[in-house]
């Protein structure tokens, strides 16, 4: 008899769990628009071509614009491809001991796929009150990268060139629902380069001056956006609807 109580209570628990979860519809196709700030910081500079010289490359506070389509697959999973641009202009080139002002400026341009994980407070925190539809998260992801680097017409230190590589990034940030289906985000991604690559140089007025420097291409970007959702609707990031078994008066059944 305590058996098949024990029993009953935990098929109860269970289907009660089910119950919660599975009237909340979180999965579906989303699209994301995102704008912002991007940070290069200094980046080491070496040259091809015997004596070789080194230095670094500093840089200007930029722009960043960008979207991504992707999908949730449940309240904790998604993945997206996402696609941004950043825009700085160059500050100053030190290479061998010499300083040149800068006078120019890069382009970073990625396609990256990853994979997110959601971290809805709603789940672990008990007043939901508050928490729902606040949505920390974290992702990873690989893609491609191109950067371009174009020096102005003035410049001393002429950089002409574009590249394009394998690449990385990492990305952490807060969405909060402002509406059923749409969520405002804040974002931060940082973006890395696999392998350093080389970009044409030459000094201007100077013949035979021409060299190559190699340097890896990486980013800081903070941004807002709004992403949408194209199947949902209600509370997005809803906390469990609470459930109460339905008590039947004695002699009948269900």
């Amino acid at each position: 008899m305590r058996r098949s109580f024990m029993l009953i209570i935990s098929a109860t628990l269970i289907l009660a769990a089910h119950s919660a979860w599975a009237d909340i519809k979180v999965d579906g196709l989303y699209i994301e628009g995102v704008i912002g700030v991007g940070l290069i910081p200094d980046l080491d500079i070496d040259t091809v071509q015997s004596p070789t010289l080194s230095g670094e490359a500093s840089w200007d506070l930029g722009v960043v614009g960008g979207g991504a389509i992707g999908y949730q697959f449940n309240k904790f999973l998604r993945t997206e491809i996402n696609v941004q641009a950043g825009y700085n202009n160059v500050d100053s080139i030190d290479l061998g001991g010499d300083k040149f002002k800068g006078a120019g400026d890069v382009v970073n341009a990625s396609a990256m796929g990853n994979v997110l994980v959601d971290l809805p407070l709603s789940v672990w925190i008990d007043d939901s009150s508050r928490a729902s539809g606040v949505t920390p998260y974290v992702g990873v992801g690989v893609g491609y990268l191109y950067t371009d680097i174009d020096s102005d017409s003035d410049a001393l230190l002429i950089v002409d060139d574009s590249n394009s590589s394998l690449a990385w990034n990492a990305l952490a940030g807060v969405a909060i629902e402002v509406a059923p289906g749409i969520e405002a985000t804040f974002n931060y991604r940082y973006l890395r380069s696999t392998e350093r690559n080389k970009f044409g140089v030459r000094l201007a007025g100077i013949p035979g001056s021409n060299d190559k420097i190699k340097v890896r291409a990486e980013s800081h970007a903070f941004t807002v956006g709004i992403r949408y959702y194209f199947s949902l609707g209600g509370n997005l990031r809803a906390a469990p609807k609470t459930w109460s078994p339905k008590i039947l008066p004695p002699g009948r059944n269900p």
